[in-house]
C-alpha cells in the first residue's frame, strides 16, 4: 500500500471517528451532586461595579459609584450539603486574598487563614469569624455556595437530550420561577435569549461539556434593592446573564470552569407618587474561576 494511500485512510478513520464521537445527543447536567469532605481548589477573580442615584423628591439627587475587585486562591472543603447535593457549608482555607478598591490593594487575609461559610435562609453564602470589612468584601466576591445562577436542571436545561452546537430557547415562566428562588420578584417578568452546549477538553478522562448562555429578563425587582418592596414602584428591572460553563458528566465532580457577566438595572420610585423618591440602580458582576478537584 503507497504512503499516500495510508495517510488517506488513516485521515478518513480519523475524522469519521470524531464525527461519529460529536454525533450523538447530550444531556445537560446542571445540578451536581456534592458529598461532605469533598475538596477542590478554586481560583477566582470578581470585579464588580455598583452605581447608585437616590433623588429625594425636590432635591438633588445623590450619585455614588462603587468599584471592587478581589483576586482569591483557596481550598474549599465540603461540611454540609442540602437535600439536593447543593454544598450548604464548607471550610475555607485561604491561599492568597486580595482585594482591590479606588482607595488601593489590600491583603484581604493572610495564607492559611480558615473560615466557615454557610448558607442562609434567604441563599445568601455568610462568613463566621471576626473578619474586617475588606475580609468580608473579598469574600463574598470570592465565595459563593449553593448553586450558580445557571445550575437548575428545570429551567436551563433543554427538555431532551441535545446535538453539540444546538442552541436552545428557554421556557420564560421557568426562568422567572428559578429567579424567583434567587430572591428576586419576577411574577410579571418577560424573556429573551438562549443556550448553547459545545463540546470541551476532557478531564482525566471525564467528558465535559461548555454551556454558553446569554439571555435577558426584563419585568424583575432585584433582591436587596432595600426599603419596603411594597412601598416600591418598579418602572424598569432587568436581569442581564451573558456566560459559560465547563461541567463534566459526571455530576459527582464540580465545575471545572466558569465566567458569569451579571448585570442588573433597576429604575423605580419609592413612596406616595407626589413625594416620591426615585431611585435607580445598576450593578455588574464578574467573575472568572477555575477548579481542580482534590482527593479527600
Amino acid at each position: 500500500m503507497s504512503l499516500c494511500r495510508l495517510l488517506f485512510l488513516t485521515a478518513t478513520c480519523a475524522w469519521a471517528t470524531l464525527t461519529f464521537a460529536h454525533a450523538q445527543d447530550y444531556s445537560l447536567p446542571l445540578e451536581h451532586t456534592y458529598s461532605v469532605g469533598q475538596r477542590w481548589k478554586e481560583t477566582r477573580s470578581a470585579t464588580e461595579r455598583v452605581y447608585r442615584v437616590i433623588e429625594p423628591h425636590g432635591k438633588p439627587a445623590q450619585r455614588e459609584i462603587v468599584d471592587a475587585r478581589a483576586d482569591a486562591e483557596y481550598e474549599l472543603k465540603v461540611l454540609e450539603v442540602n437535600a439536593q447535593g447543593a454544598p450548604t457549608k464548607a471550610e475555607i482555607t485561604i491561599l492568597a486574598l486580595n482585594f482591590q478598591t479606588p482607595k488601593g490593594k489590600v491583603e484581604a487575609l493572610p495564607a492559611k487563614s480558615v473560615v466557615t461559610a454557610s448558607l442562609d435562609a434567604q441563599g445568601q453564602t455568610q462568613f463566621e469569624g471576626k473578619l474586617s470589612e475588606e475580609a468580608q468584601q473579598a469574600l463574598r466576591l470570592s465565595v459563593s455556595l449553593g448553586r450558580s445562577p445557571l445550575e437548575d436542571q428545570a429551567a436551563f436545561a433543554p427538555a431532551a437530550a441535545t446535538a453539540l452546537n444546538t442552541s436552545w430557547t428557554l421556557d420564560g415562566a421557568k426562568v422567572g420561577a428559578s429567579l424567583q428562588r434567587q430572591g428576586f420578584q419576577a411574577d410579571k417578568a418577560q424573556f429573551t435569549g438562549s443556550l448553547q452546549m459545545q463540546a470541551a477538553p476532557a478531564f482525566e478522562k471525564n467528558e465535559t461539556l461548555r454551556l454558553t448562555a446569554k439571555f435577558e429578563v426584563s419585568g424583575v425587582i432585584p433582591p436587596g434593592t432595600g426599603g419596603d418592596k411594597s412601598k416600591l414602584k418598579l418602572n424598569v428591572g432587568t436581569f442581564k446573564v451573558d456566560a459559560f460553563v465547563r461541567l463534566p458528566l459526571n455530576i459527582k465532580l464540580p465545575k471545572l470552569e466558569e465566567s458569569y457577566l451579571i448585570s442588573i438595572i433597576f429604575t423605580g420610585q419609592e413612596g406616595p407618587p407626589e413625594t416620591a423618591t426615585r431611585i435607580e440602580l445598576t450593578r455588574k458582576l464578574w467573575w472568572q474561576s477555575h477548579v481542580e478537584p482534590l482527593n479527600p
